[in-house]
This record gives structure tokens, sequence and C-alpha cells, in this order.
């Protein structure tokens, strides 16, 4: 397309070299290699590209480096003005989206085992062959389970749950530990009014501290994935306040009339 004269964005919301580092299905002895390759070609490209736009700031330090006219857009939700929460089904928590391991989905199931009484409203799509696997765990039998859904059932679902789960595995695509503000999922709660359980990223525990929205846990301690489920479940006036807050931080600053201006004005430059 740049042959043709036409201008050329990139666009990554994912750290794509790192990714490939985590992929299980390509052989361990040869991720490096290809990982490698990747860069190379990717530096390559980018150089001749009139600008790169990506999701938070870790990426963009390395894409920088390729081109300067790179640019952070944060994938943050819309917001919406007519959120009610009256319809809250108590005692319950919710997820909706791609359905994969790295969610860690097989920990909150041995979480409902261990509360015996919480219901999990689970929406989305799922391998098979993973769907089969968590139907073995006896959490299972406190999911409701709808499968893959539409935007506007999504926002129904978020309107019944009291609490939204975002468990992420410390995976080398979203930084390790570190993590990164590519989850949509974390402001899409926010922006319901839910408070949210996530992982301690060190970036979303800042967030998650800073505006009292929910509770971070390690995603690998059930024990305390556990606990925090409980203490929302057993503290509604929290709950509620938290969720409250996250709906505030997402109307002030986390929403998307405030990356679009950035994205608009990158047009315009070009």
């Amino acid at each position: 397309m740049k042959k043709k004269g036409k201008i050329v964005i990139f666009d990554s919301h994912e750290d794509i070299p790192r990714q490939i580092l985590s992929k299980e299905w390509i052989p361990f002895f040869i991720r490096k290699f290809i990982s490698f390759s990747y860069t190379k070609y990717e530096k390559f490209i980018l150089k001749q590209l009139d600008a790169i736009v990506t999701v938070n700031q870790d990426i963009a330090s390395r894409l920088v480096q390729y081109n300067k006219r790179t640019y952070v857009v944060s994938n943050y939700p819309v917001f919406r003005n007519n959120v009610e929460r009256s319809s809250v089904m108590e005692r319950t928590i919710g997820f909706a989206g791609n359905i994969k391991q790295e969610y860690m989905h097989e920990n909150i199931l041995i979480a409902l085992t261990n509360l015996g009484n919480v219901r999990y409203l689970l929406a989305g799509n799922a391998e098979e062959g993973y769907l089969k696997q968590l139907q073995t765990f006896k959490g299972w039998d406190f999911v409701d389970f709808y499968g893959r859904i539409s935007k506007e059932k999504v926002l129904l679902l978020y309107d019944k749950v009291a609490i939204g789960m975002a468990i992420h595995d410390y995976t080398l695509n979203v930084g390790g530990k570190k993590g990164g503000l590519g989850f949509i999922k974390n402001f899409e709660y926010m922006e319901a009014g839910i408070p949210l359980i996530c992982t301690d990223f060190d970036i979303w525990k800042e967030i998650v501290e800073e505006y009292y929205c929910g509770i971070c846990v390690n995603p690998h301690d059930v024990n305390s994935i556990t606990g925090a489920i409980q203490y929302l479940i057993d503290n509604p006036v929290i709950a509620r306040k938290m969720g409250d807050n996250g709906r505030r931080a997402v109307k002030e600053k986390f929403n998307w009339e405030t990356q679009e201006e950035i994205l608009l004005q990158l047009y315009d430059s070009l």
C-alpha cells in the first residue's frame, strides 16, 4: 500500500514478539528464533509506515524505536449515561469474553466449590476441549453458561452480575507481572458500575487502589480469589461503592472519548 502512495498506520494491540514466546503450540526450541525473526521483520516494515498506534506505553516504548510517530490510544469503553444496577442478582459473579485458560477459570471454579452458594454467569466462545475440561470441575454445578451472546446481551448480563471477574495469568504477551491496559474487560466492568476482582498486575493494582473500584488477587492463589469473592458478597455496601467509584473513573478518565481525540488528531496530521 505504501508503494501505491497510500497512508498506512500500524495498529498493534499485542506485544507480538512476547506473544510468540508464550505460544505453547509452537515447539519451544524454535520460539525464540521465530520471535527474533518477527522482530527484525517488524522493525524493517514499521520504519516505512506513516504512524503506529498501540494500546499502552509498554508496547509503545518498544515500537517508538522503529518509528517516532508512535501513539498510545488505549482500549477504553464508550461511556453510557443510562446504566442502572436495579436488577443485580445477589451472590453472583460474571465473565463475558473468550473463555481461555489464561483467564484462570479453573481456579474460579475451585473457588466456587469452596464458597458453595455463588453463581457464575459465564458467556463467550470456548474451545470444545477446554470447555469439557471445565465441566469436569465440581464448581461447574454453580455455572450458568450462555455460550456466545450478542453485545446487547452482554450488557444485560452485566446488569445482573454482582461482581466482575477479570483474572488473567502472568503471561508474557501482557508483560508478565507488570501487566498492561489492553484489558478492556476491566474497564467494561467499571463502566457498568460493577466492582471487579482482577489480577494484581502492577499497572492494574495502581488503578484499583487509586480509585478503590475492586480487589486485586494473585491469579494462582485460590484462597485469595475465594476470599475476595466472599468479602464483596458479605459487604454489599462496599461493593456498591467500588462499582460507583469505577464508573466515575471511566466517566472522568478511562473512556473512549478521550482516546478518540488522540486518534482524530493523528489522522488530521497525516
